[in-house]
């Protein structure tokens, strides 16, 4: 497909600079989406603040990309400032990659915190009067109720400093759904009669069901403490006080390598425009239509934003004209890049993405033509590979290191692990020529380039491999469930062995009840972390927001975790 370079002037776009090894691009990426809310970047640049202020220095920035003939923009001051505001903990160091998500998240927080001249790397809690433009523009006023059948509850708020709605993403794709089988079968001749059998149209505009899904859970237990309660039946809400201008969303990914199908089921899931009476209880009905998104893959960061009706594509200093919503699917289906966040402004009237059911079940007969048909994964036959690995039967390609089933010809795509002819010089699926490099990219947006560095300096840091391990104080709702638990003895890489004592909260840290993994304050179950490729177990349980990349996994060389002794979120040490 044809994409045209655009005039960047001509639609009020400019890139920000990413020199050679700067890893500037999850920073690039935040700083794009807080600029094309117009709103709040006239609020900010109205403001008064000290002049050697990051937030100083981000207003010039704003100000050069509003005023300047450049059409690349210099961060250099802003990005050094940021890592100097978070020494002490080790993110956004230069020349280090960082979060995208996170970075625009903690820039509103110190805009905040600026604000009131407070110390700017302090998560404030404080409320603002009057309120600041991270606060007028993005806060979240969220009651969260917890109501037992016998009639005990509890109301907690959200923090102040709550400005994106985080969502698991791994709970699409927990349902059972769709015959793949048929949908290849069957003519498309009344694509129609297909939709029964497509996954990609069971998660079609339905994000907002399954965020609501979610955290609307049932907890078999009754909220007070050593209460004879015979019902144990506890409903959650989550209720919306006051709609933000802008919405936020944060998809968490699990797998930082999702597969094509499951790329389609998400993006066919983002609704064009929402209303915020689908995801909480709230008297107001306000509609929001997206105009931007953050996406990431291959240790890259690129945002994609919506001027005059056309998608743009954003990537640090370059600028490409993708066209409708039609026109992303095709290209993400090539690029493999998965969205991490979902921006929305208010509107008066919804839209739509232009996408008809024969369109979504054509990419989805494509996807599936391509790649083929997955077996389950129990399934009693297989093979097994070289490395160890049991696979499905008709798995072609390993799962865990990419070699061929034997008796297989052809060759695997080192970038999106396609299978391709024997003759065939470019991939199928994604065009990369045969033995080629993965991608093309530069050494910074490579996390595999810094590992010497990371491991000789990890402590304290928080540098992640996509989304695998978020940096989250929302917990799993749709996990929060009473599971017994049996404590493993395996070899923990924590610098302080008394964390795994006793079972405790990853959230507020108190006691669990008993054998039952279920915190006494906050009722949300605690999760042990594990390396996502060999499973090895790196430590129990502990405050999902203190997790640091530490030294590699000693089964499979991969990023383990450790647990921070300064919670982040509650800015206290964790003992005993």
């Amino acid at each position: 497909m044809h994409y045209s370079t655009s005039n960047s002037s001509s639609i009020g776009l400019k890139g920000f600079s990413n020199g050679w090894g700067e890893s500037n691009c999850f920073l690039n990426s935040a700083l794009q989406i807080l600029y094309n809310f117009e709103d709040f970047v006239s609020h900010f640049l109205a403001m008064d603040f000290p002049r050697e202020s990051f937030s100083s220095k981000l207003q010039k920035v704003f100000y050069d990309y509003r005023k300047s003939s450049n059409k690349v923009i210099d961060i250099s001051d802003i990005r050094k400032q940021l890592a100097q505001l978070y020494y002490s903990t080790g993110q956004f160091e230069i020349d280090y990659p960082g979060d995208s998500i996170e970075a625009l998240l903690e820039i509103l927080h110190i805009i905040h915190n600026e604000t009131f001249s407070q110390k700017s790397t302090q998560l404030s809690n404080m409320k603002c009067t009057p309120l600041c433009p991270s606060h007028v523009h993005f806060s979240l006023q969220v009651e969260d109720s917890l109501v037992c059948q016998c009639r005990e509850s509890r109301k907690d708020m959200w923090d102040f400093s709550a400005f994106a709605h985080h969502f698991y993403v791994a709970s699409l794709f927990e349902e059972e759904r769709g015959d793949q089988k048929k949908l290849l079968e069957e003519s498309d001749e009344h694509i129609e009669d297909l939709v029964q059998y497509s996954s990609v149209m069971f998660c079609e505009s339905r994000l907002c069901d399954f965020m609501k899904d979610q955290w609307k859970s049932i907890l078999n237990i009754c909220i007070k403490d050593n209460n004879p309660c015979v019902f144990k039946q506890t409903s959650r809400c989550l209720t919306l006080l006051q709609s933000p201008a802008y919405y936020i969303i944060h998809l968490i990914w699990e797998n930082s390598r999702p597969s094509l199908i499951n790329l389609l089921e998400v993006y066919s899931s983002i609704p064009y425009s929402l209303n915020i009476k689908q995801i909480y209880t709230t008297t107001e009905s306000k509609i929001y239509i997206i105009n931007s998104m953050i996406l990431y893959g291959t240790g890259h960061y690129i945002t994609l934003i919506k001027k005059n009706s056309q998608w743009f594509k954003v990537d640090d200093e370059s600028i490409l004209q993708l066209g409708q919503w039609k026109d992303i699917i095709t290209y993400i289906l090539r690029s493999r890049f998965y969205p991490v966040g979902l921006f929305y402004s208010t509107s008066q009237k919804h839209e739509s993405n232009g996408m008809s059911i024969e369109d979504w079940i054509r990419f989805e007969r494509d996807v599936l033509q391509t790649t083929g048909i997955r077996e389950i994964k129990n399934s009693p036959s297989g093979w097994n590979c070289e490395c160890g690995n049991f696979n499905c039967k008709s798995f072609e390609i390993c799962e865990m290191c990419s070699r061929l089933k034997p008796g297989v010809t052809g060759w695997v795509c080192s970038f999106c692990t396609a299978l391709n002819d024997v003759m065939e010089k470019y991939c199928k699926a994604c065009g990369n020529v045969y033995n080629s490099p993965k991608r093309t990219m530069k050494t910074s947006d490579n996390f595999n380039t810094n590992i010497k560095k990371n491991t000789a300096n990890s402590f304290g840091r928080n540098k992640r491999l996509g989304y695998e391990k978020a940096q989250d104080i929302y917990p799993k709702p749709e996990k929060a469930y009473i599971e017994s638990y049996q404590k493993p003895e395996i070899k923990t890489h924590s610098r302080n062995s008394s964390f795994n004592a006793e079972p405790r909260c990853r959230i507020c840290r108190k006691k669990v009840i008993g054998n039952e993994f279920i915190c006494i304050k906050c009722y949300i179950k605690s999760y042990s972390s594990i390396c996502q490729l060999c499973k090895n177990q790196a430590f129990n349980d502990c405050c999902e927001t203190c997790i640091r990349l530490s030294n590699p996994c000693p089964d499979c060389y991969r990023y383990n975790l450790i647990i921070d002794p300064v919670c982040v979120c509650k800015k206290k040490n964790f003992t005993n």
